[in-house]
C-alpha cells in the first residue's frame, strides 16, 4: 500500500459529494459493520495542533434509518 499525502489530492468536492457519492462505515468487531452511502456533507479545513494549521475536514450527514 501506497501513503499519499492529502495535500497532493486534486478533486472537485461538490461534484464529488452530488454526483459521485461516497461510503461511510461505523460498527466495531464485536457487533460488525454497516456502510451507507452518503451524498450531503462538507469538505473544510480547520484550526491545526502541534503547528499544523488548516487540518482537512469532512462533515457528513446521517440520518437514522
Amino acid at each position: 500500500m501506497k501513503e499519499i499525502n492529502y495535500a497532493d489530492l486534486v478533486f472537485h468536492p461538490t461534484n464529488m459529494l452530488a454526483n459521485e457519492w461516497m461510503i461511510v462505515c461505523a460498527g466495531n468487531q464485536d457487533t460488525g459493520y454497516n456502510g451507507m452511502t452518503v451524498s450531503w456533507g462538507h469538505f473544510g479545513s480547520i484550526w491545526g495542533y502541534d503547528g499544523k494549521h488548516n487540518l482537512p475536514t469532512i462533515l457528513v450527514y446521517v440520518r437514522p434509518s
